[in-house]
Parts: C-alpha cells; sequence; structure tokens
C-alpha cells in the first residue's frame, strides 16, 4: 500500500509539470518494464478518488482485466508472469465482490453481483486459453471458484465474505462449470420473486 506522502507525491507528478505525460506513457506497461509500478500507482490514486460504490466497482472491475491482459501478453511472448500480478488480481476481485455486497438496495447489489459474475466468466474463458502456464490455470481456478461463491450468495445460501478461502482451486461443479457454457443461475429457472434478476450495466461514464 501507498504512503499517503507517496500519493501526494503522484497526484502532484500528474496534475503539473511532466508527469502526466509519463502517466500515459505507463499505460500499456507489463510487470517487467519501468514504468509498471507508476501504472498500478494511478490506478491506486483512481480507485481512492473515485468515491461513488457503483463508478468504483466499475474502475475496480477495468483494473482487474487489466491483470488479466497483462497475463496473457505475457504469456504469448514466453515470459513468466510475476506472482504479483495474480495478488493484485485476487486483491481487485474481492475488492469488487465486497463493493458489489455492500450496495444498499437489493435490486442494485444483485445487478452489482451479476456484473461481477460475468467479468469472472470472461477472465476465466480467457485464462483457460493459456492451458501451458501454471500460474494463469491458478488463477483461472480461483476465479471459478469465486464464481462458485456468487451462485451461493445469490442462492441465498452464501457462508462468510466474499473472497472468503481465496487460493483454493478445483473444478467446477458438474453441469454448471462457467468456463464450458454451463448455465448462468441468473438467466435459467425461476428467479425468486422480487429478487429483480438481470444483468448489470456493462459501462460507467464516470470511470
Amino acid at each position: 500500500k501507498m504512503s499517503v506522502l507517496t500519493t501526494l507525491m503522484i497526484v502532484v507528478a500528474l496534475v503539473f509539470g511532466g508527469g502526466g505525460a509519463a502517466y500515459a506513457a505507463a499505460q500499456p506497461s507489463l510487470p517487467d518494464q519501468p514504468l509498471y509500478g507508476l501504472k498500478l500507482a494511478g490506478e491506486d490514486i483512481q480507485t481512492q478518488l473515485t468515491a461513488n460504490t457503483q463508478n468504483r466497482l466499475e474502475v475496480t472491475l477495468k483494473f482487474s482485466q487489466r491483470r488479466v491482459d497483462e497475463m496473457e501478453k505475457m504469456n504469448a511472448a514466453g515470459k513468466e508472469i510475476p506472482a504479483s500480478v495474480q495478488t493484485r488480481w485476487q486483491e481487485q476481485v474481492q475488492q469488487a465482490l465486497q463493493l458489489a455486497t455492500n450496495m444498499p438496495e437489493e435490486g442494485t447489489r444483485t445487478r452489482a453481483m451479476v456484473r461481477v459474475y460475468e467479468q469472472l466468466q470472461n477472465q476465466a474463458q480467457l485464462m483457460a486459453q493459456a492451458a501451458d502456464d501454471p500460474l494463469m490455470q491458478q488463477t483461472r481456478e480461483m476465479a471459478q471458484q469465486q464464481l462458485r461463491q456468487i451462485e451461493q450468495i445469490m442462492a441465498g445460501n452464501g457462508q462468510g465474505e466474499p473472497g472468503a478461502n481465496n487460493g483454493q482451486g478445483g473444478a467446477a461443479a458438474p453441469g454448471n462449470n462457467p468456463t464450458t457454457g454451463g448455465s448462468n443461475p441468473w438467466t435459467t429457472g425461476t428467479p425468486t420473486p422480487g429478487s429483480s434478476y438481470g444483468p448489470g450495466p456493462g459501462t460507467c461514464e464516470d470511470c
């Protein structure tokens, strides 16, 4: 985590002088490149400065997708993926789940959970294509576990806080594997009356 002083220094650098140009140049950086630390610092600041819960959820999901993209690019280039990328992805997924479960209204909370679920589905499918990389496969298993936990929460029998017992990977339940086209619990069957099931917003104009 960044200290307050470090955060203030980066904010000043971004607002004044050439810091903004350096930050822009850091955006395509990968974990093995010099400007990657600035890229992550900028993400932390943007997250901290996003007060609206829905907007912060979208920002957090966007950054978690960046981690998957970085893993894909490094794997395609034959480079070793640092475990810190997986750790940051996991933290961002857990933060997204926490934001979703803390939504004040049931309908908004349901849509937020569906939004997180759909992104995790897409990420698991992308990582399934990198079967030759152990870290990406482990991350995929973690995504599958999070998907199962969301299913349990939405079914009304989730146990504990979102993100609990992470890292204990494994195959998804038969007939409901999100990475092989299994059924989505909010688009099949009969929803609970008053649950307002349905897909959440896919974009965030203020992010």
